[in-house]
């Protein structure tokens, strides 16, 4: 009973890394397109965590990739 289950995090933190930078790419640029695509993105984020999209084969390498190049992830 004190083992935790793996929360499956890939799709949410992926999608919601572009929603911060469309929206950020929209205040800069007044672009509604990129505004749009935050929208769409966040959509995105928030269905993930939902439905417990399950972590792709390849989330484990980009997430130690990550770590080592910027040290952070821990």
């Amino acid at each position: 009973m004190t083992e935790t289950a793996h929360k499956q995090t890939f799709f949410r933190n992926f999608f919601g890394l572009f929603c911060i930078v469309f929206l950020v790419t929209g205040f800069l640029f007044s672009s509604l397109h990129a505004f749009w695509l935050s929208l769409f993105c966040g959509v995105f984020s928030r269905t993930a965590e939902r439905k417990g999209w399950p972590d792709p084969p390849y989330g484990e390498a980009l997430k130690k990739k990550a770590k080592r190049m910027f040290g952070l992830l821990e």
